[in-house]
C-alpha cells in the first residue's frame, strides 16, 4: 500500500509490517478484519460520499487475503497472543496506550516527534 493513512510515522507501510511477519498472525488478520467492518459500517455516515471508505475496507479485505495465503505457505505463523491479552498487566498497558494517545496528539500538534519512547503493547 502506498496510501499515506497506511504508513506509520517512519514512512514504512502497515501491510508490508503484517506481511513480513512483525507481529503474529491472528493479530494481523483480526485487525484487518476489524478495520474491513469499520468501514463497511462507516461509508455513507461520515462523508455523503461512500467511495474512499469503502476503497479503505477493500484494501483490509485484500490484506486479509494475502495474509490468509501468507499464513497457508508457513510463511507468517500465529506466534504468542498472551503478551497482548495477558491481564496481569493490564493497567500498565492501558496507561501505556494513554501515553501513546498523548505522544501521537502532541505529535500532529506540533508537526514534530516528542522525544523519549513511545507507549504500546510491547
Amino acid at each position: 500500500m502506498t496510501a499515506n493513512y497506511y504508513m506509520d510515522r517512519h514512512g514504512k507501510d502497515l501491510f508490508k509490517q503484517f506481511e513480513a511477519g512483525l507481529y503474529p498472525a491472528q493479530y494481523s488478520i483480526l485487525f484487518c478484519l476489524g478495520n474491513y467492518e469499520k468501514y463497511l459500517r462507516r461509508a455513507g455516515k461520515k462523508t455523503k460520499d461512500p467511495t474512499e471508505d469503502l476503497k479503505k475496507a477493500k484494501d483490509y479485505l485484500d490484506e486479509v487475503w494475502t495474509l490468509r495465503e501468507l499464513h497457508d505457505a508457513g510463511l507468517i505463523h500465529d506466534g504468542d497472543l498472551s503478551g497482548m491479552l495477558m491481564a496481569s498487566d493490564k493497567k500498565h498497558k492501558y496507561k501505556s496506550g494513554l501515553q501513546r494517545i498523548e505522544n501521537v496528539r502532541h505529535m500532529v500538534e506540533t508537526g514534530c516527534e516528542r522525544s523519549g519512547k513511545w507507549g504500546g503493547w510491547s
